[in-house]
């Protein structure tokens, strides 16, 4: 049997509220109002294990460690040049080669910026290289000798990335490119500033650590305005392949047997958007998860891709792309433990081009199919592929990854224009210049109606002037999707 319970004991912790002289009613707010206030003063003076936002904070905000060097005295000098000439112990930087072929000690930082590699072959041995030079009164007996061949632009370019000495990248500079965002967070309720930050510093480690080549090129457009002319009538190659898919593009190795793929970044006028602000979308999350580009922007903040209603397109190759980002995962400090390092990195090239984004007021039809903005966008996509084409070798082919440009799907900008509208744009560019296109994001819906457009502009035959008019007409009486 169950032991009887004492109704004394049990009551005790009440007595003192039962004996005040209040009500029933004025007895039970007090004893709520002292639960809560306790509560709350539990909860303001705990001392717990810091919270994911307090490491988020303080891996931003703490200095850099740097690791201090023993000093050593009493060192006995070497007996010979072989044993001073040991390898230095940093892990920062790879020793440079002597013509000895023995790794030369060097500053941590000087052989990060000054060591340049030698391609001397050393002697097999001290006799070989000893040896004196053939008389010209005696010369040796000529042997054939095979032709050097020429190296494909490809093929010189990894030979370029072997021979260059490994820079690190360094967390202070955008450290300090985020740091007027991050004050303005203390004491907000989201933090998607400092989310980033923690985002950057672990992708610019993990590239230190696997000592990737930092040899980011940034390429314009040859010929500047001349891509073509609205007089010009509209190729339709039968050579290009204009897909329809509703996933969102995923990162892969942009280089490939039989062709190159290009990742656009649809961005502002500036390039990387607000990539060290609050904002995340397509731009800024491409951004962090590449940490070459976002060194190459913090020290070149100024970068174009447009000015005014002149599109300037910038094509980056050679960025490494190291994080997988999930969606929905920065402002408040969470999801931040499932972003994950790639085990195997890979080089991307990243076609940046500025459209603008619409005002909220004029999101309606006339306003998304207004001439000036659809001239824009084919202006855009023109240049845009024409740059990626121009960049591509002939003996591949050249894929472009579109996408919607509007503001409901993430990954592809927050501008607000219509699909069909961006759809048949990018098609018109990829038609007339013999690329590839895959447009992502769009619904079988979606797919179907950007298709009917297409087929009633009929650009066979039509020069560019014809299209855009025909583009702004029909796109006017549209209703939205």
């Amino acid at each position: 049997m169950l032991d009887k319970v004492d109704a004394t004991k049990t009551s005790n912790f009440f007595n003192p509220i039962r004996n005040l002289p209040f009500s029933i009613d004025r007895k039970v707010t007090l004893l709520f109002t002292f639960i809560v206030v306790g509560g709350l003063v539990y909860y303001l003076t705990r001392s717990s294990k810091p919270s994911l936002n307090d490491k988020v904070t303080s891996a931003i905000t703490e200095p850099p460690k740097t690791e201090k060097k023993p000093q050593l005295t009493n060192v006995v000098p070497p007996n010979n040049e072989t044993q001073a000439q040991q390898p230095s112990s940093s892990n920062n930087n790879l020793p440079a080669l002597t013509p000895q072929g023995e790794p030369k000690a060097q500053a941590p930082m000087e052989a990060a910026e000054t060591s340049q590699p030698t391609n001397v072959v050393p002697p097999k041995n001290e006799t070989q290289a000893k040896q004196p030079s053939p008389s010209n009164n005696n010369p040796p007996a000529s042997t054939p000798q095979e032709e050097p061949k020429a190296q494909t632009p490809q093929a010189s370019m990894k030979a370029e990335e072997t021979s260059q000495p490994f820079q690190p990248l360094d967390f202070r500079l955008i450290k300090t490119r985020l740091e007027p965002h991050l004050k303005l967070e203390k004491g907000l309720l989201f933090s998607t500033a400092t989310d980033k930050g923690t985002l950057f510093k672990l992708a610019i480690n993990a590239f230190n650590k696997k000592k990737l080549p930092n040899n980011i090129s940034i390429h314009r457009l040859e010929g500047g305005k001349n891509v073509y002319s609205p007089e010009d009538i509209v190729r339709i190659s039968k050579q290009t392949s204009v897909l329809f898919t509703p996933d969102f593009f995923k990162m892969t190795d942009s280089e490939s047997t039989d062709s190159i793929q290009y990742f656009p970044d649809f961005a502002v006028d500036k390039l990387g958007g607000s990539c060290f602000g609050v904002r995340f979308t397509q731009e800024e999350r491409l951004v962090t998860a590449c940490p070459n580009l976002a060194d190459y922007i913090a020290k070149n903040t100024e970068t174009l891709v447009r000015t005014g209603n002149d599109p300037m397109p910038l094509l980056a190759k050679n960025v490494w792309f190291l994080l997988d980002i999930p969606n929905n995962i920065l402002g408040h400090g969470k999801g931040l433990e499932r972003v994950k390092v790639l085990e195997k990195p890979f080089k991307i090239d990243v076609l940046a081009m500025a459209l603008d984004e619409i005002p909220h007021s004029q999101r309606t039809m006339k306003g998304k199919a207004k001439k000036e903005r659809v001239q824009l966008i084919v202006d855009t996509m023109m240049k845009a592929f024409a740059l990626a084409k121009e960049n591509t070798p002939p003996d591949k082919r050249c894929k472009i990854n579109g996408g919607k440009l509007d503001y409901k799907d993430f990954g592809y900008g927050c501008f607000g224009h219509d699909p069909r509208i961006v759809g048949v744009a990018q098609m018109l560019a990829a038609y007339h210049l013999g690329i590839d296109l895959t447009l992502h994001g769009y619904n079988s819906l979606e797919e179907q109606k950007t298709r009917d457009l297409w087929d009633k502009i009929a650009p066979a035959g039509k020069t560019f002037k014809e299209c855009i008019e025909l583009l702004s007409t029909m796109g006017q009486s549209l209703t939205n999707l």
